[in-house]
């Protein structure tokens, strides 16, 4: 994939693809705006070592409380954003 040129505002900014981290605490969708990644591999590290703030037992995670999920979506975003990678 290449990079997208759009317009914005009458200035052209180029767009890439990102993943941006998701999480999930108890079934409610926590607000993860700005938390963006260049690197899936990066993303999905973030992603499992929030799920694993779980206890695991007997080869399964163990939710003490709510359940947390983590996971990253691609995203087109303007090459001037903030990532975490």
């Amino acid at each position: 994939m290449g990079n997208v040129p759009r317009k914005y505002g009458g200035i052209t900014s180029v767009m890439v693809m990102a993943f941006i981290l998701m999480i999930t605490v108890g079934g409610t969708e926590v607000d993860t705006q700005g938390m963006y990644f260049r690197d899936i591999r990066r993303c999905n590290f973030f992603a499992s070592q929030i799920e694993q703030g779980n206890r695991y037992r007997n080869g399964a995670y163990y939710y003490a409380g709510n359940r947390i999920d983590g996971w990253c979506v691609p995203v087109m975003v303007p090459s001037n954003t903030l990532f975490w990678d």
